[in-house]
């Protein structure tokens, strides 16, 4: 956990619009932050975030280990990170564990767009693009409907058409997310 690895991706996607070219994407996952997490480590990987100059900050979920509290160092490290396009999260099963609720409510109080089950259009060099975020499958299991994965619902308001990347903490959503259009996912949970 305390080794930083950095990874850049290029995506190729016969259905990414050509404007998207050269759009970056920073995605956080797993970061289990809590009260033992390294102080140090947190700002490695905030400035490593910083220079990558990402268009977009994605928190796929983790943002925590144990306690809704947590987020208070979660945003200590993390709460002065910017992108043109906005900084979006999702929950993880530790977020749930920990109490998605609070969780979510001290996220959002970081100007942190959450996003369960739904999309939003976002709009870069004139091309639309849809970023979407479902629930975890956590949620459901702990009997909880805030937090809990609706496919259906995440995709709903995409249009057909229309490019779209998918925050989805958990891969086992993946091929669900494949069958309902979704073009790009990004997962964390495997630590890998």
């Amino acid at each position: 956990s305390r080794r930083l690895v950095a990874r850049h991706i290029t995506l190729a996607h016969p259905k990414l619009p050509p404007a998207l070219d050269g759009l970056r994407i920073v995605q956080l996952s797993d970061l289990h932050v809590g009260p033992q997490t390294s102080r140090t480590q947190l700002a490695r990987i905030a400035e490593s975030t910083r220079q990558a100059d990402p268009h977009l900050i994605a928190y796929t979920g983790d943002q925590v280990d144990d306690h809704p509290g947590d987020i208070d160092v979660f945003a200590s490290a993390f709460g002065a990170l910017t992108a043109p396009l906005g900084v979006f999260a999702i929950p993880g099963n530790h977020d749930v564990y920990a109490g998605w609720p609070e969780v979510r409510r001290r996220t959002e109080r970081m100007n942190v767009t959450v996003l369960v089950n739904e999309s939003v259009p976002l709009t870069h060099n004139g091309a639309v693009f849809y970023l979407a975020g479902t629930g975890d499958p956590a949620a459901r299991q702990m009997g909880m409907q805030d937090g809990a994965p609706d496919i259906e619902r995440t995709l709903a308001t995409v249009p057909d058409e229309a490019f779209c990347v998918v925050l989805a903490h958990n891969p086992a959503l993946f091929p669900a997310l494949a069958a309902g259009g979704a073009d790009v996912v990004l997962s964390g949970h495997t630590h890998h």
